[in-house]
């Protein structure tokens, strides 16, 4: 019997973001993991196992990121026709799983076998034809010519079981769980919470109702004033970037402290890092960024603002568009995300799109420009710090406007 994996979502901590994954994804079945940093939430239509946490029971290295090649059962001809396993770990929570046969598991990893600092995979006897025996070495089919860093196959030490009978075995924590179980507890709850209605109900029927009409909302208004006040996060993060790779070359005794944005306004505050700075290379910098960028200097308060321009931007269907956004952006390693939908006016959805990066590279935000290029997608707050080697913390908050279909 073939083993089915199921999908999963890392989400924040707060209750919120579970429930509305669930309202977005509904499924019979799931698994909830909690851990320091958030909630791994494994759901699927029908029983699944959720075996990468199985594997991190059995074997967890101290690397930080880690990725594991493993075919689903022993063979002495491992071949790239055998279903292999793949998994990927960061910070010691399962990122993604999947399985298939080698070669499709090397692409659909792709990213993951240059960004991890090692790969388990199992150690085979080489097929040497020589007089004496050869020592064991990796000689995986398709992983020998791969495209990858040979320096960072490890071998694993411990042996763990793939094979999907053993799997299909594995205690009721590893597997996802049917939505529909009525437990005691639940069911007392439900019976002391309809005898509750029943009350409030009887009581109620003494009184007259009280009829409040909600006010009208123009779906056209709401879309035009979002227009009108919000940059799109596009322009936003472009500039960001160019603005922060420009600090890099500030004098010595001059340091680039936040980088927030505020209405439409960019502000790009610097700081002295000694008591008597050289004011005179700090004007030269700021001159010679003024014939590349319109800039504003203040020269009491030391910062540099740039007004970002308001685009037009048409009506579109987003779809799909909120989902496959936030699951670009945390491959891309946001550390934290919460994706919200707000009610829907007439026929505008509204979602809000918040995020945390610790730590990250000053890529990440030309990333963001990029993933978010000529979509409706408006950015209400931006703080960037940064840090040296080109290391930035960041904060932000988008928000995706669009039609129903």
């Amino acid at each position: 019997m073939p083993i089915t994996l199921p999908a999963l979502a890392l989400l924040p901590k707060h209750a919120q973001a579970l429930r509305d994954h669930r309202k977005r994804h509904r499924a019979e079945f799931e698994q909830i993991v909690r851990h320091k940093s958030g909630v791994t939430r494994y759901y699927s239509n029908e029983p699944a196992v959720c075996v990468g946490q199985w594997v991190l029971s059995q074997f967890n290295p101290e690397s930080p990121q880690w990725l594991l090649l493993s075919p689903m059962k022993s063979s002495d001809n491992i071949t790239s026709q055998l279903q292999w396993y793949g998994l990927h770990v960061n910070a010691g929570q399962v990122q993604r799983e999947h399985i298939d046969t080698l070669e499709s598991l090397l692409n659909h990893f792709a990213f993951e076998c240059t960004d991890s600092e090692h790969i388990y995979t199992p150690l085979v006897q080489s097929e040497d034809k020589g007089g004496e025996e050869a020592p064991p070495k990796f000689v995986l089919p398709t992983l020998a010519s791969a495209d990858i860093d040979h320096s960072k196959l490890k071998p694993l030490p411990t042996l763990i079981n793939l094979s999907p009978n053993h799997l299909l075995r594995l205690p009721k924590r590893y597997l996802t769980r049917s939505q529909h179980r009525w437990q005691r507890p639940a069911l007392i709850s439900m019976v002391c919470l309809c005898l509750t209605g029943l009350g409030v109900w009887l009581a109620l029927l003494n009184s007259a109702p009280q009829i409040v009409s909600k006010p009208k909302v123009d779906p056209l208004a709401t879309w035009m004033t979002q227009l009108g006040s919000t940059p799109s996060s596009t322009e936003v993060f472009k500039q960001s970037s160019q603005l922060l790779a420009q600090a890099r070359l500030l004098p010595s005794q001059w340091n680039a402290e936040t980088l927030a944005l505020e209405g439409t306004t960019l502000t790009l505050k610097v700081t002295a890092n000694n008591l008597a700075p050289n004011v005179n290379a700090l004007n030269i910098w700021r001159q010679q960024l003024s014939r590349k960028f319109d800039v504003s200097w203040d020269s009491d308060t030391r910062q540099l603002t740039t007004l970002i321009a308001l685009n037009d931007m048409p009506i579109a269907v987003l779809g799909r568009y909120p989902d496959k956004l936030y699951e670009q952006l945390r491959l891309i390693g946001i550390n934290t995300l919460a994706l919200t939908q707000n009610p829907t006016i007439g026929q505008v959805e509204n979602w809000t799109l918040d995020g945390t990066v610790t730590g990250g590279s000053l890529a990440t935000l030309s990333n963001l420009a990029y993933l978010t290029a000529n979509k409706p997608v408006f950015i209400s707050s931006l703080t960037v710090t940064p840090h040296e080697k080109g290391k930035v913390d960041m904060t932000f908050n988008l928000t995706l406007l669009g039609v129903t279909q």
